[in-house]
């Protein structure tokens, strides 16, 4: 593939936006055109090493743009990706449970916590006695705590960020938490699919916060100030005191996005109308249900790669109490046995 073009792989779409427009800003601008063109390059270099249709590719490092063109260039070849979080304890543990065939690697030596950064390199290699992909999920995220490894493929990714409605061709958007995590990606997919441009560093000029609630945390005693029309917190339990500072100094009320790893995104209250105790109404397309107060969501197939004994019938517990309440919306009560938010 020299070229990543409309019709070539799923998410191509994606990466469709007109060769001038922003695509994202970290140091420094890059376009759609720029974009495509890193990812192409990468991609030739992936495939040179063997990567292609149905390999299986532990992804990890620093993250930065590089990190999502090797995203998208692994993507494009057709490979599944086990995306792995940076702090996970036990990465060499996790690589020999799952046994994937190759491992990209962005950036060397000790980076910043949090700090996203343009441009790093690139380490690709072949591990001993991988195993190709035995499922269609093209994206393996693991769950903090528990790393339990949980799959997403094309069709419900497109859908997701599809249904999300959270930005404007257009908006430039800050997202304010880890890619590794489902929520940074699918806020990134969105942002992309809905034409936006990618924040990755509080920057003024920013129209749309997509983050975690230690992000709006932070954004309260920022020394930019951000002149955004729409904020929405995710991963977490925003607490009544950020959602009141944030609001004070914005004029602005931050939104709830729930959601777990294996589910996506299941219901937002965008505007931050309901309060940050909200997990907000579901999403168009999601089909939820609560029994014995502890939520649960309808998933056309197994989130799990790896292991299918934990899949009954299509419904899947979240595992956090819920009730419904006025209008619809569910309102998040005690949680049961993890905190799904933090997926």
């Amino acid at each position: 593939m020299d070229a990543v073009s409309a019709d070539s792989w799923w998410g191509a779409e994606l990466l469709g936006g007109a060769d001038d427009a922003l695509w994202a800003v970290a140091a420094s601008p890059v376009t759609y055109a720029a974009m495509r063109t890193r990812v192409a390059g990468l991609a030739r270099v992936l495939r040179a090493q063997g990567i292609g249709q149905g390999n299986t590719v532990a992804l990890h490092g620093t993250a930065s743009l590089t990190q999502l063109w090797s995203l998208f260039a692994l993507w494009s070849l057709g490979a599944q990706v086990l995306h792995v979080d940076p702090g996970v304890p036990d990465r060499a543990g996790l690589l020999v449970r799952h046994r994937p065939q190759f491992q990209v690697v962005i950036g060397s030596g000790p980076r910043a916590p949090g700090r996203f950064v343009d441009e790093c390199g690139v380490l690709v290699g072949r591990l001993p006695g991988g195993r190709a992909a035995a499922s269609e999920h093209c994206l393996v995220q693991f769950t903090p705590g528990r790393l339990a490894a949980v799959g997403r493929s094309p069709e419900s990714l497109l859908s997701e960020v599809d249904r999300l409605a959270l930005v404007a061709p257009g908006d430039a958007v800050l997202v304010a938490t880890r890619l590794t995590r489902f929520a940074g990606l699918a806020f990134t997919l969105h942002a992309m699919a809905a034409g936006g441009s990618l924040v990755f560093t509080p920057a003024t000029g920013v129209d749309v916060v997509l983050g975690e609630p230690a992000a709006f945390a932070g954004l309260v005693d920022a020394e930019v100030r951000l002149g955004v029309r729409l904020a929405v917190s995710a991963g977490g339990v925003l607490a009544q005191s950020v959602y009141d500072d944030f609001a004070a100094r914005y004029g602005v009320l931050v939104g709830q996005a729930y959601g777990t790893a294996e589910t996506g995104f299941v219901a937002t209250d965008a505007c931050g109308r309901l309060g940050p105790d909200s997990l907000g109404v579901p999403l168009p397309g999601v089909r939820t249900r609560v029994v014995d107060g502890v939520l649960q969501v309808h998933l056309a197939r197994s989130p799990y790669p790896f292991a299918h004994a934990d899949w009954r019938g299509g419904w899947l517990s979240t595992l956090d109490a819920v009730r419904v309440d006025h209008g619809g919306s569910l309102a998040l009560g005690r949680l049961v046995e993890r905190d799904a938010l933090s997926a």
